[in-house]
């Protein structure tokens, strides 16, 4: 055993949760749970949700000094899984009308269903774009202890209270706040509202709804969602399946984007796996690594799987008995209960009945962040005021003590599923043809991924495919393309219903694809060799915005970016229009020389002024269309997005959102 798994072994036996959690169980102090069984095949987009979520907000509260796992509930007579963010992320349609319940809870009633019409559609996609802005940014954290008002809504920061005999008051009204030991994590709708406002003015609304809504919004702007862990106040359903009756090993996955206990039949021989394979069943290979059993602090063997290109590890061998003797070439020791022919090979199960044995799973699961929990608040503490706004509350889940590491991309299988990775025969050409850096892997690359892979499923689950040419797998540390271009682009077309958006994604071309799927825990930078197999798409790869800029500071990456755009300008845009081509290009190629001077020695006054005249002489002259300066505004949008949507809003002004529905992949 090496000394990097050897120390992960002794890192879990040192653990406080390896030795409380064990004596708790042999106490078999239990906690209460109620068991809803599901689908053995199924891994279905709502057991999914927490586990996306637990992965991407863990990077906003790693200021806490602590990986936090949790999932979000909202309070209910029923134990019905309910989410904001989740439930809502996926659906324009959904995401517009939860929006109107906060309306509506905040004093504003009207009928969903008559604004949901073909002729918002465009509004939708609005929608889209600023709720995952809201969720990717402006969250904040205040550890406690914290002051509130009265109701818990309204967080005060010190300099905004005064303390009097060991007491806190507002500042400006003099009203008693709370002092709470609870940790507050928010954002704020606040820069959002006025957003909001422009997509109401879009709907096909009754003027007098309108007012209404406006009149709400004008005397509460600030709508705050907070999160809080009223831990005391939370009632627990864990929904695991009970059993599983394959011939084979029951396993759970080590990746957060598929992070959900399902069944699969796990072998060293890839002829084992294969026959499964082709009887429907779920099956990995053995990878040539082993990690440690959370539960057992064991070393125990690493598979990958053929099904969701996912690293796995068997978690209870859950077998009948003859197949004792397939459970006994892993070298597993198996005890036997006598229930339903089940046995589980864990001395940490070992002397507990089929129900214990499956309680005591279900607290692991818990307290290790893997368990699809479902939380029920007592109706009082859920945050609903019509004076200060409208409030969810979002507790934390668990704090997980264990690191989860990726295998080796030299372990990969020799054979794949055509929806997945590229083949790799040996550590010599990996190393010597593949350059990889690690990323951290965000709920949205992992949702919109996962979509991908699942429209690609092909009943011909094992296709030897031969490795491409090097040249054509040449990735480049350096090259930031993959993201801070292509996985924006992804994410949109991923959340995007428009059929030629949806075209787009499936023609990414086979290198690219391939490269994409290479692993999905990796990041994979493109060369612009790669980009050019595919002009179109790369094209539209090109003209997505980049990330927001606040100032009119220009970094030296813009700069970069903006000078790789024009090397690739001629050939692209050569693709994208036909009609007066040269003359465009040409006019177009001297101007960039022009903005690159100003970019670097920082006249952006000159900068702007020079795009301003350029598209506005090209549309008097009729040697630009509209959608040939709407897409070249995109493209400088790379640049100076500020500058790019200024100049957006001059030119289009009256043509805003038609120009928007016309050109939905411009969106």
């Amino acid at each position: 055993m090496d000394e990097y798994n050897k120390s992960l072994i002794k890192r879990w036996h040192d653990s406080r949760v390896f030795n409380l959690e064990k004596d708790r169980f042999k106490q078999k102090r239990i906690i209460s749970t109620e068991i809803t069984p599901i689908d053995s095949y199924s891994m279905t987009s709502k057991s999914l949700y927490p586990y996306l979520l637990a992965d991407t907000f863990n990077r906003y509260f790693k200021m806490c000094g602590e990986n936090i796992y949790y999932i979000i509930g909202i309070d209910t007579a029923s134990y019905v899984s309910y989410s904001f963010l989740s439930n809502h992320y996926l659906d324009s349609k959904n995401m517009l009308k939860e929006y109107l319940d906060v309306l509506n809870i905040m004093g504003v009633g009207f009928d969903y269903e008559s604004i949901i019409t073909q002729e918002n559609d465009f509004v939708l996609k609005e929608i889209d774009k600023i709720f995952l802005s809201l969720y990717n940014k402006d969250i904040f954290f205040e550890n406690g202890p914290v002051l509130t008002d009265s109701l818990g809504i309204k967080i005060y920061n010190y300099f905004e209270a005064r303390e009097n005999n060991g007491a806190f008051y507002d500042a400006k009204t003099d009203a008693l706040l709370c002092k709470t030991n609870d940790d507050y994590f928010y954002f704020e709708m606040r820069p959002y509202i006025k957003e909001l406002e422009t997509l109401i003015d879009g709907l096909s609304l009754s003027a007098e709804k309108k007012d209404k809504i406006y009149e709400r919004l004008g005397k509460k702007r600030c709508v705050k969602f907070l999160f809080s862990n009223y831990k005391e106040k939370i009632e627990i359903k864990v929904n695991l399946p009970k059993t599983y009756w394959l011939g084979g090993v029951v396993a759970i996955l080590l990746n957060p984007k598929y992070m959900d206990v399902m069944p699969y039949v796990c072998s060293t021989e890839y002829e084992v796996v294969n026959h499964y394979l082709q009887n429907g069943y779920q099956a990995g290979v053995f990878s040539g690594t082993t990690v440690l059993n959370p539960l057992t602090g064991e070393d125990v063997l690493l598979f990958i799987s053929y099904d969701t290109e996912c690293d796995i590890y068997p978690l209870i061998p859950a077998c009948r008995k003859f197949d004792k003797i397939y459970t006994d070439s892993f070298g597993l020791d198996v005890k036997e209960i006598t229930e339903n022919d089940l046995m589980i090979n864990s001395d940490f199960l070992n002397g507990l009945d089929i129900n214990e044995a499956s309680r005591a799973l279900e607290e692991n699961f818990v307290f290790e962040g893997m368990a699809f929990i479902e939380y029920q608040y007592e109706s009082t503490k859920l945050i609903i005021s019509k004076k200060e706004g409208y409030g969810i509350l979002i507790p934390m889940m668990l704090k997980n003590e264990r690191e989860i590491v990726p295998s080796n991309l030299k372990y990969l299988p020799f054979y794949y599923n055509q929806r997945m990775r590229p083949v790799i025969n040996n550590e010599a050409e990996l190393e010597s043809e593949y350059e990889i850096s690690g990323f951290e892997m965000t709920e949205e690359l992992v949702y919109s991924l996962m979509r991908y892979l699942e429209s690609r499923i092909d009943t011909n689950l094992n296709v030897e495919i031969s490795k491409p040419d090097a040249k054509e797998l040449s990735f480049i540390n350096e090259d930031k393309i993959i993201e801070e271009l292509i996985i924006p682009h992804l994410i949109k077309l991923a959340l995007n219903e428009s059929p030629k958006v949806e075209y787009s994604l499936y023609k990414l071309n086979p290198v690219s694809e391939q490269a994409l799927l290479a692993y999905n825990t990796q990041n994979i930078n493109f060369t612009r060799d790669i980009l050019r197999e595919s002009k179109e798409d790369a094209y539209r790869l090109y003209i997505l915005s980049a990330e927001p800029c606040d100032d009119f500071e220009m970094t030296k990456l813009h700069i970069a970016k903006y000078e790789q755009f024009i090397d690739e300008l001629e050939s692209l845009y050569h693709d994208g229009f036909s009609e007066n081509t040269f003359c465009f290009e040409e006019r177009l190629y001297k101007l960039t020389g022009e903005l690159n001077s100003l970019l670097k020695n920082k006249r952006l006054d000159l900068y702007i002024e020079s795009i301003n005249r350029f598209l506005f002489e090209e549309l008097l002259t009729n040697k630009m269309s509209e959608r040939e300066a709407l897409i070249y505004l995109k493209l400088v949008s790379i640049v100076c997005p500020f500058t790019s949507q200024k100049l957006f809003e001059e030119i289009f002004e009256e043509n805003y959102f038609l120009v928007y529905e016309e050109w939905p992949f411009l969106n």
